[in-house]
């Protein structure tokens, strides 16, 4: 059983020697001290545990175990004395600044009299003590700020920093750095300290025996320092806030900044869109006011026509009608020629002027005046000859404005299409439709007269292709559809 005992400590160690053992019979455990830290076996069942530096042993290279009339260890190692609590698994340090003769002890340097008293010896004597005199240190300790620094210099000179409670900073002055101190002096040097900057750190920074903390580039805001400390046999006391910080905004960062900035491109913005507004109420009046002229003028020279070259020209007309009836009979059928051509002409002079007059007239730039021009031309046109013509126009027509130039070339082409059938068709009927769509106007003539060939248009001169190119200047449509036999069919369409 030994030396299976032996075999397992063996495997444990993998090469690093045990430098003493001790025997907890109450426990039935045994304590191994070794070159790896501290070794709790069970013979029992072969279980074991290292306890090292990461559970709170200040080394791991140990020399002696003593177990003390309570039952906790004390060890001798590289780095002092150590009191461990198996109950707790706390550990209690002690070094040169507690009395011992060195922070180094040696191999198999250790005792414990009847009476209690423990001997450790070292590189330089021997300590001796019983631990019933060791008392664990109960103060908590309070914490004071010392120093406080802007930029690592004094944030003011004449004022003591542990009357500080809060201080106010620029924007820039973000580097900010704390010394403080434990107010316990059994061992100061074995304070320890713990500390967090309320804003910034996340949980607490381990100091160590280290007094002084320092940040930089610290963003705008509220941050509040906190510090605790223990004491030499690590008893802990409460957290305290030493002090307030806070670092102002810069100023386009305040709020009463961004809310004049933000009104400011409000107002310009708003400014901007009331120039913009008022150049377009502006721009418009003047197209407007332009228009108005136009329409004026408009209407002064039709006016002007109809009353000065419409009365002329009729006025021709009567004089040549007096002039046939004046003159003899001998001289009668040349005269008669003559005035005739005289009469025709200046008839069609004074219909060609009242056309003119209707395009320029301002009140007529609809489509329903348009179609309504057409309509009682169509008729008049029609009245003495023996052809019927049937017209097909809806009873609501739209009111859309055209133009002079659309209205005209439209009436231009109606007219052209008409006088066509009347000279070639040798038609019975002839009928206009007219429809009205929601973007567009359709005005269809045909007619049932004997027709003619499509690819034989030569008859008609340039008429059909003056016609089409009347109604591609103002963005329209203009077909023919014609057999021999069967008359012939117009269209002619437009855009609203």
């Amino acid at each position: 059983m030994e030396n299976d005992h032996l075999i397992l400590i063996d495997s444990i160690l993998n090469g690093n020697s045990i430098k003493c053992i001790a025997e907890d019979t109450n426990r039935k455990i045994l304590w191994m001290a070794s070159e790896i830290g501290l070794i709790k076996y069970f013979p029992l069942t072969h279980k074991y545990t290292f306890i090292n530096t990461e559970n709170g042993l200040s080394n791991n290279h140990l020399y002696a175990i003593i177990i003390d009339e309570k039952g906790n260890l004390w060890m001798s190692s590289n780095k002092g004395l150590m009191r461990y609590y198996p109950q707790t698994g706390i550990v209690e340090s002690f070094d040169e600044s507690d009395g011992l003769q060195s922070n180094e002890f040696n191999t198999g340097s250790y005792y414990k009299t009847q009476n209690g008293e423990l001997f450790f010896g070292g590189i330089k004597g021997f300590n001796s003590f019983f631990s019933t005199d060791i008392k664990t240190n109960l103060n908590c300790p309070k914490i004071a700020l010392t120093e406080f620094n802007l930029f690592d210099k004094p944030y003011h000179e004449k004022i003591n920093c542990s009357s500080l409670n809060e201080v106010s900073l620029r924007y820039f002055e973000n580097t900010v750095s704390f010394e403080f101190v434990a107010l316990e002096f059994t061992n100061s040097s074995k304070n320890e300290y713990v500390y967090m900057l309320v804003g910034e750190d996340k949980d607490w920074v381990n100091s160590g025996t280290k007094r002084d903390a320092r940040y930089a580039g610290l963003k705008p805001g509220k941050y509040f320092f906190k510090v605790k400390a223990c004491n030499n046999d690590r008893i802990w006391g409460e957290e305290k806030t030493l002090l307030i910080v806070f670092i102002n905004e810069p100023w386009w960062q305040t709020w009463w900044f961004i809310v004049i900035t933000v009104a400011s491109i409000i107002l310009i913005v708003l400014i901007i869109i009331r120039i913009f507004i008022d150049r377009k109420l502006l721009e418009q009046k003047r197209i407007i006011e332009k228009q108005k002229a136009v329409q004026e003028e408009r209407s002064r020279i039709s006016k002007d026509m109809h009353d000065d070259i419409g009365s002329g020209l009729s006025k021709i007309a009567i004089m040549s009608e007096l002039m046939k009836s004046k003159f003899g009979k001998e001289n009668i059928n040349e005269l008669e020629k003559n005035v005739d051509k005289i009469s025709v002409t200046a008839s069609d002079l004074v219909d060609n002027m009242s056309q003119i007059v209707w395009a320029m007239n301002p009140q007529n730039d609809t489509l329903e005046n348009l179609m309504a021009y057409i309509r009682e031309f169509s008729l008049d046109y029609f009245d003495d000859f023996h052809m019927k013509c049937t017209i097909d126009f809806p009873d609501e027509i739209s009111s859309a404005k055209l133009s002079q130039q659309v209205r005209r070339n439209i009436f231009l082409v109606v007219k052209e299409t008409l006088n066509n059938t009347m000279k070639h068709a040798a038609a019975q009927n002839v009928y206009i439709l007219f429809q009205n769509f929601s973007d567009h106007f359709l005005i269809t003539i045909s007619d049932d007269g004997k027709g003619f060939d499509d690819a034989n248009t030569h008859r008609f001169g340039n008429g059909l292709c003056n016609m089409k190119k009347r109604m591609e200047d103002i963005g329209g449509k203009f077909s023919i559809e014609s057999k021999i036999g069967e008359g012939s069919k117009t269209e002619i369409w437009m855009k609203i």
